[in-house]
């Protein structure tokens, strides 16, 4: 018996689970529902048990299990929604309940409200209406008193607004008389101003006239010069075409903008060392002179032009260069004082790095060169020496990069003196690249 007792205990306790499940329950309370008639009529209905169990059978297997009816769709979607939907509609009706039940709760509150007030005024006219309470009496002197006071600030008031008024009106007529002042002395002012205006215009246009006369033999003198070179060759140039040679070289975009420019002077371009060209933009420059200028000789071409104006700057302190020329002179700038790298703040902080004495600098070459409103070079070298206290020791090697820069004076292509602008250094370890 006991086995049996364990056995039912076993099989109640897993329907029990089963029953509590949330989806199972639900299922199977909406199955009994939609199911009620056939379920009652197994356990009621006419007829011995083996003909109702015969009879619900039978309805079970003829019926389609997914078709649209009560034996698993319909009580399916039923649990759906009382598991998903319902509780949404809950969770709905539940926040209009709470809207209406604060309205409900601020309703009784202002009512309570109203009743507390009205039982104040009731309590206060009772205490008046009572003819043997003293402060019926201090009640109408205070009031007697606060009309007193009332009527008292009103003619203080009115006072001062009448003084305010006399104030005002003084001050306006000062302002009055202090403005006529101050326009007559604007007019003075004015016409003070508009005198001064017509000298220093007056002025301006002498310094302007002085500074183009300072600039006009500077640029006449690259005329002459590309002019006489051409006449060897039997080539003469008209004025026009000249002038815009001399533009193309410096960068202008027509002779008037090289007048123009007051940085185009004797002084100015005493400090210039050289003219940047870029080979196809000045080659496409030539030609469109050449074509403009229609010239019946042949042998006039961009080529010839150009070998001219070489041959001119030959004549001059400035040299004619392109990218690759003045990065060859950065290389040469750095290699005919090498040493002056190591002396650079860029490499102080490798040098007290390495422990180590460098002798011996080596310029490797150029890394890139670029011109941008200015020209750029990067230069790359290394250096090497002994340990700093142990000299039969090699130090260790130490990588430079220097920038060595040249700033436009004049136009769009003269520059200045190449300058190096940074130096910046590196240790080397032997173990990394040896990885």
């Amino acid at each position: 018996m006991k086995i049996l007792e364990d056995i039912w205990s076993s099989v109640v306790g897993n329907a029990t689970t089963r029953v509590s499940d949330p989806v199972i329950g639900t299922f199977l309370t909406s199955w009994l529902i939609c199911n009620w008639h056939y379920v009652g009529l197994l356990f009621f209905g006419e007829g011995n048990a083996t003909q109702r169990i015969s009879g619900f059978y039978k309805y079970w297997s003829s019926s389609d299990f997914f078709a649209f009816n009560s034996i698993f769709v319909i009580p399916f979607l039923l649990t759906l929604s009382y598991l998903f939907i319902f509780p949404w509609l809950s969770l709905v009706v539940k926040a209009l309940q709470v809207a209406v039940n604060d309205k409900l709760h601020q309703q009784a509150v202002d009512i309570d409200l109203i009743k507390v007030t009205q039982q104040e005024e009731l309590n206060k006219a009772k205490l008046k209406a009572n003819p043997d309470k003293q402060f019926l009496e201090q009640i109408i002197q205070l009031e007697i008193d606060r009309k007193k006071e009332v009527s008292k600030q009103r003619k203080q008031r009115t006072i001062r607004f009448t003084e305010k008024a006399i104030a005002a009106k003084a001050k306006a007529d000062e302002a009055n008389s202090k403005r006529d002042l101050v326009n007559i002395e604007k007019e003075k002012k004015e016409r003070q101003e508009e005198l001064e205006r017509q000298r220093f215009n007056l002025s301006s246009a002498e310094v302007r006239a002085a500074m183009a006369s300072n600039r006009f033999p500077s640029a006449f003198l690259f005329i002459s010069l590309i002019s006489d070179s051409l006449k060897q060759d039997d080539i003469i140039l008209s004025v026009s075409a000249s002038c815009k040679i001399v533009a193309a070289i410096f960068g202008y975009d027509n002779f008037k903008s090289l007048l123009s420019d007051e940085e185009f002077d004797n002084e100015s371009l005493s400090s210039v060392k050289y003219i940047y060209y870029d080979d196809s933009e000045l080659a496409k420059k030539l030609e469109e002179i050449i074509s403009e200028e229609n010239s019946n000789n042949e042998d006039f071409t961009s080529d010839m032009l150009f070998d001219h104006i070489r041959m001119v700057f030959d004549e001059l302190p400035y040299a004619f260069a392109n990218i690759d020329d003045l990065a060859q002179l950065s290389l040469e700038l750095c290699e005919n004082d090498s040493y002056s790298l190591l002396e650079n703040d860029g490499t102080s902080g490798a040098i007290a790095e390495s422990d180590t004495i460098y002798d011996e600098v080596n310029i490797e070459g150029i890394d890139s060169s670029k011109f941008d409103g200015k020209f750029t070079a990067f230069i790359n070298a290394s250096a090497s020496g002994s340990h700093r206290k142990e000299h039969d020791i090699p130090g260790r090697d130490m990588t430079i990069r220097a920038e060595v820069i040249s700033s436009v004076l004049v136009g769009k292509y003269a520059l200045g003196e190449l300058e190096v602008e940074s130096v910046s250094g590196g240790i080397v370890d032997h173990w990394e690249d040896e990885d």
